[in-house]
Formats: C-alpha cells, sequence, structure tokens
C-alpha cells in the first residue's frame, strides 16, 4: 500500500509556494540551514467505509503538522500556515500512488515550545484529517 506522508511531502515538495521550505518524517537534531523546517506524522484515526458510490474503501486518518522557522514566532505561524494552505488544496490529488480525497482541519494552529532548538526557532503545530483512497 502506497505511504501517506510520501503521498503529502511529495504534493508539498513540487508546490511552488513552499520554495526553501524543507520536509520530512524526523526533525534533524540540527536545524541549521533547514528553515522553515515541516515534518509531517501520520497520527493514526483510520476508518474504513466504502463511498456512497461504492468505489474504493476510504482511509481517514489524523495527521500531525509541525513546522520550525525563525527567529520570530510569527514566522513559524506564517510557514505552518503556508503549509496548511497547500495540504487544503488537495482534492482529487494523485500523488505517490494515493488519491488524496481531501485534506480538512483537525486542530489549528498552536505554538508548541521545543526545549531542542535555540531561542531563535519556534515550533508551530497542528492537525490535519486526510481522506484518501
Amino acid at each position: 500500500m502506497p505511504d501517506l506522508e510520501t503521498a503529502l511531502l511529495t504534493w508539498l515538495r513540487a508546490q511552488p509556494g513552499l520554495d526553501g521550505f524543507h520536509f520530512g518524517t524526523r526533525r534533524p537534531a540540527a536545524l541549521t540551514g533547514r528553515l522553515p523546517y515541516t515534518r509531517l506524522v501520520r497520527t493514526g484515526g483510520a476508518a474504513s467505509l466504502s463511498t456512497w458510490r461504492r468505489g474504493p474503501v476510504l482511509d481517514r486518518c489524523g495527521v500531525s503538522v509541525q513546522v520550525w522557522a525563525g527567529p520570530d514566532p510569527a514566522d513559524s505561524r506564517q510557514a505552518c500556515l503556508a503549509v496548511l494552505d497547500a495540504l487544503y488544496a488537495m482534492r482529487s490529488v494523485v500523488s505517490a500512488g494515493l488519491t488524496i480525497v481531501r485534506v480538512s482541519s483537525l486542530s489549528g494552529v498552536t505554538p508548541v515550545p521545543d526545549p531542542g532548538v535555540t531561542e531563535d526557532v519556534h515550533q508551530t503545530v497542528a492537525a490535519v484529517l486526510v481522506t484518501n483512497c
């Protein structure tokens, strides 16, 4: 089965509005030279059921979107919003072998302290619900 995180990361890396962003499924030990950095992590929440048209089985799962940027906290918030905008634009998009039906919000952007980074790097997180087949 194709990997959801790979499909989302492939899409994000191809978006012209996100030039200069770095992406992955793990936060590097050092973020120097990699900001803004976005980490996507599937958090579960799968629910499989047939579509209304008796099509393929859908997978609905949560994805944590974690963004580090700086030097100002507003930079991290704006970077997270840019990533979310790109994800919300995924409607009937085929990426890395998956068809993303839609991406919707589970939780809005929230600043979260990260003690593992310098004080000029700030983290903002959000969660999305991804429906795919």
